[in-house]
């Protein structure tokens, strides 16, 4: 052996840790660790938990006299105002809410509803009543959680988890039609021209230059126009749609507008004003189970026609 060689096997040995000695020292850093986080929660002050006490048959006879009672304090126009809705509408959702058994187990939400009337100990615990208020109010007026505690004796993350009971299931039917000999797969939106050039958003014309484009032009915001007055009118029975979206996830801005727009779609059945019925064979039963590797193909694939500006702007070929 060489000196070079000796000089660099010499350094390896020096410079080199042995792994029993790591391990030694990796077991002292967790004990050390484990010994400061015990010493941390030993002097920690212990809060104890707060119990309010909340008499839920006096809240529950309260509501019942108010609105349910043969003879209520407030009749059914006080009704329609306060829950926005008809009470015929309101006792469908409860019964419809209180049997569902559809799936099994039941989930999260749906459990909670179906709660027995007595907590552990054999207090009463909080009714459907109860629980379907809570959760009306907060989409008709947008009030917190825990705004209606006075009143219905509920606490705020009581009422936060019957709010997400009335979260529909996200089905649409599937969209497809053929117009002018092109075949069309998906719902398109009508918008403006600050919106990005997307697959699924069809504008105007900013310069129309013939009479082609400026007719579909004109058509395009006239039509525009009505979808915004209907959205007025929707946030206008709806106060939670006029407040802020962003402290919100998208999937629960999402369930928020399936909701507020399908609770608005029955009153307006309820008054024999629907223009047409709905078809529920087009929505279909069961969502196809899907494993992560196939969710994050069709996202990906769904991405990428969603930003083809091609598409976008072949959109208004066919149509014009």
């Amino acid at each position: 052996m060489s000196s070079s060689d000796e000089d660099s096997v010499s350094y390896i040995r020096k410079y080199t840790i042995d792994a029993e000695m790591l391990n030694t020292f990796v077991t002292l850093i967790d004990e050390e660790e484990k010994e400061a986080e015990s010493s941390r929660m030993a002097n920690r002050p212990k809060i104890p938990r707060r119990t309010v006490p909340r008499n839920h048959v006096e809240a529950a006879a309260r509501l019942y006299n108010h609105y349910f009672a043969p003879q209520p304090v407030y009749p059914a126009d006080y009704f329609r105002r306060h829950f926005q809705m008809p009470k015929e509408i309101f006792l469908r959702i409860v019964n419809d809410i209180h049997s569902f058994n559809a799936i099994q187990p039941l989930p999260k939400y749906f459990a909670f509803s179906h709660n027995a009337p007595t907590d552990a100990v054999g207090r009463p615990t909080l009714n459907i009543f109860q629980k379907c208020s809570s959760a009306i109010r907060q989409l008709a007026y947008a009030s917190t959680a825990d705004q209606l505690d006075e009143y219905l004796k509920m606490g705020s993350q009581t009422s936060a988890d019957q709010f997400n009971t009335l979260f529909l299931q996200d089905k649409a039917p599937a969209v497809n039609f053929t117009l002018n000999g092109q075949q069309f797969t998906k719902g398109y939106y009508l918008a403006d021209v600050i919106y990005p050039e997307l697959a699924t958003l069809v504008k105007s014309f900013k310069c129309p230059m013939d009479p082609k484009t400026s007719k579909f032009k004109r058509f395009q915001e006239s039509a525009r126009k009505d979808v915004e007055r209907a959205f007025g009118v929707l946030q206008g029975r709806w106060r939670i749609l006029q407040q802020g979206a962003c402290p919100l996830s998208i999937n629960k801005i999402k369930r928020i507008m399936y909701s507020c727009v399908l609770l608005y779609n029955m009153v307006v059945e309820y008054n024999e004003c629907a223009i047409s019925p709905l078809d529920l064979e087009l929505i279909p039963d069961t969502p196809p189970a899907r494993s992560w590797d196939e969710r994050v193909d069709i996202h990906s694939r769904m991405t990428e026609e969603l930003r083809d500006r091609a598409t976008h702007n072949f959109l208004r070929l066919p149509i014009s």
